[in-house]
């Protein structure tokens, strides 16, 4: 097609366009956007969502039960992405385009470490799994 790239980390306008016209009427704009993605309901008004996963590596199906520590999919490079990587939200409903973000703490990792070395301690960046973790409680 000899549509050019600019750099690793940016598409041409171009190569979007066709991308996204050529995805969206075949798989949906959730899956052109998002690529293989996972929803988990956390049964309290909470969605945790999992996007971009490595083709074929999901282990659960719809209506699974997830444990914490529970491997559920590779990190990947599907959909609209550049570059392996994990896109995760928290979220009040299953729709990735209308829900509302809800904030996100993490139990096992320390702001300190985050915020002095970012690159080693956000274990998400570099983990071959994701894993599920416990949602964070909701305030009173």
């Amino acid at each position: 097609m000899g549509l050019p790239v600019r750099g690793p980390w940016s598409l041409d306008d171009r190569v979007q366009s066709t991308l996204m016209a050529d995805l969206v009427p075949k798989i949906g704009l959730t899956n052109a956007v998002c690529g293989n993605y996972i929803v988990i309901d956390h049964g309290n008004g909470e969605y945790s969502a999992y996007a971009h996963l490595k083709e074929g590596s999901i282990t659960k199906k719809s209506g699974d039960k997830v444990k914490r520590g529970e491997a559920i999919a590779k990190l990947g490079n599907t959909g609209h992405s550049t570059a392996p990587h994990l896109h995760f939200q928290l979220m009040d409903g299953t729709d990735f385009f209308t829900s509302n973000g809800l904030p996100v703490t993490f139990s096992n990792v320390k702001v300190q470490e985050m915020n002095s070395n970012l690159a080693e301690s956000n274990a998400l960046l570099f983990s071959d799994f994701l894993v599920m973790d416990d949602p964070p409680a909701k305030p009173n």
